[in-house]
């Protein structure tokens, strides 16, 4: 396997097509739901797959956020991206302490290597370098 090189997401090294080797495949079997007041483990299968229109909307919008104040970090196997993590540079909460992450995935074949972990500590740094308090 190519080693894992991770940078911030720019128009230079992201586009629309960035994502289009990307496998965002998930089989859900259970789900948090609130009842009474609590939250409660209850069964729900179903499998999320998204076809490549779906990953070229969420590229979109991952463009469109980093031309507008947010951020986002990426995980490459060469040129391809196999992880990215990106979050709103809107500040929000009563004292605008938060930023909001907003989208976090890793390629199905990539998960369980530590990528996720890297992109968060990535994405940790840079809000806390832009003011936020917590995510």
């Amino acid at each position: 396997m190519t080693a894992i090189t991770y940078s911030e997401l720019t128009n230079e090294n992201f586009s629309e097509n960035s994502l289009d080797s990307f496998i965002r495949h998930q089989e859900i079997r259970e789900i948090w739901q609130k009842i009474n007041g609590s939250y409660v483990l209850v069964p729900n299968k179903f499998t999320e797959d998204w076809d490549k229109d779906k990953l070229r909307e969420i590229a979109r919008q991952i463009l469109n956020g980093i031309n507008n104040d947010g951020f986002a970090y990426g995980a490459f196997s060469g040129n391809e991206v196999v992880g990215y993590i990106y979050l709103s540079g809107e500040f929000f909460g009563r004292e605008n302490q938060y930023i909001e992450l907003q989208l976090f995935h890793i390629s199905e074949p990539f998960r369980r290597k530590g990528i996720g972990k890297e992109l968060f500590r990535l994405g940790c740094i840079a809000a806390k370098a832009t003011g936020a308090k917590k995510l």
